[in-house]
């Protein structure tokens, strides 16, 4: 038994992993109750291809969710009473952290389980260690690895987005769509059709991981219809020659250069809402005061900085100072 701060299927995976290593082996099967729900929740679905289902097959253990609703399935009542039983213990208790109540849950699920049953006298503890136990087959030598499963679609610069950091993908599949197994420490991703695509290991500190080997030959770009850096470079050339000199610091800079592409497509995409001269202005700006960023442009075309007169280089040292460190915050 075990608090949990949300209904999530890491979650309710951690429990029944929990539980069956509290009872120290496998049952035949788990059956866990939904009740007050017109549907089995998604993170519920034993489906093969649900983190629910490999769970399944793992330890090979059907999972099968129970509607209790409308159902003419009789509940054990006796099932209840460790609960309500813990409950009526944790009332009118604080706790600043869920370690703190679950160190507490423990203590009163340990006593529990040795107080005598009303039934037969024995404890439930002694009852499970002769009656079930025997029946339970045995753990597997590794745990079950926790993840969740969600699709993503491969953007044109060969990367997929999650929690933050973006990770590389084969090239030969921008723009379609891939299943992402991200677990604490490894991400897995696979096509649709379940083969084996990368595996990267999560790192919240990075904020692109790259494997080299995904990146496209030159040669092969436009076959693959992804963008190549030269485009952005054409596409900015047409807005004027301040936002092609921005496109390519930013790809120059950057060691693989599609990195930049987000930050040059969001430069770029500018020019449809303030229109190309007032974008062009603003990147003589940022070129003038050195911060060539997508957030610095922005902030010079929404306080108008672009429409100004640049003051002479003699002069921007000492009387713009502050205006280059606000633009670059």
């Amino acid at each position: 038994m075990k608090a949990f701060p949300r209904k999530e299927q890491r979650y309710w995976l951690s429990g029944l992993i929990d539980a069956i290593e509290y009872y120290g082996g496998l049952p035949a099967l788990i059956a866990p109750r939904v009740h007050n729900a017109p549907k089995i929740p998604k993170y519920l679905s034993p489906s093969n291809d649900s983190a629910f289902g490999m769970f399944s097959k793992f330890y090979g253990i059907p999972v099968l969710p129970v509607n209790l609703k409308g159902s003419s399935l009789s509940l054990d009542i006796d099932a209840f009473k460790p609960l309500d039983w813990i409950l009526r213990q944790l009332r009118d208790k604080v706790f600043y952290s869920l370690d703190e109540l679950n160190d507490h849950i423990s203590l009163l699920l340990t006593r529990y389980v040795k107080l005598p049953n009303s039934t037969c006298g024995d404890s439930r503890y002694n009852i499970f260690c002769i009656r079930d136990k025997p029946m339970l087959r045995p753990l597997p030598q590794q745990r079950f690895t926790i993840f969740d499963i969600t699709p993503r679609v491969v953007g044109d610069n060969c990367f997929i987005m999650y929690s933050g950091s973006y990770y590389s993908v084969p090239y030969t599949y921008c723009k379609q769509k891939v299943i992402l197994h991200v677990s604490k420490s490894e991400i897995i991703i696979y096509d649709i059709n379940g083969v084996f695509l990368a595996s990267h290991k999560r790192d919240g500190n990075t904020k692109y991981v790259i494997e080299p080997s995904h990146m496209p030959p030159r040669h092969m770009l436009f076959g693959y219809h992804v963008y190549d850096g030269s485009k952005y470079v054409e596409w900015a050339a047409h807005i004027g020659s301040n936002t092609r000199y921005v496109i390519e610091c930013l790809l120059t800079t950057a060691d693989y250069e599609q990195k930049a592409f987000r930050s040059c497509m969001a430069i770029l995409q500018l020019s449809k809402k303030y229109g190309n001269n007032r974008l062009d202005s603003a990147c003589k700006a940022a070129k003038f005061y050195g911060c060539i960023s997508y957030s610095a442009i922005k902030r010079l075309i929404l306080r108008g900085v672009e429409l100004k007169s640049l003051p002479t280089k003699s002069s921007s040292y000492n009387k713009h100072d502050q205006l280059r460190l606000d633009i670059r915050d």
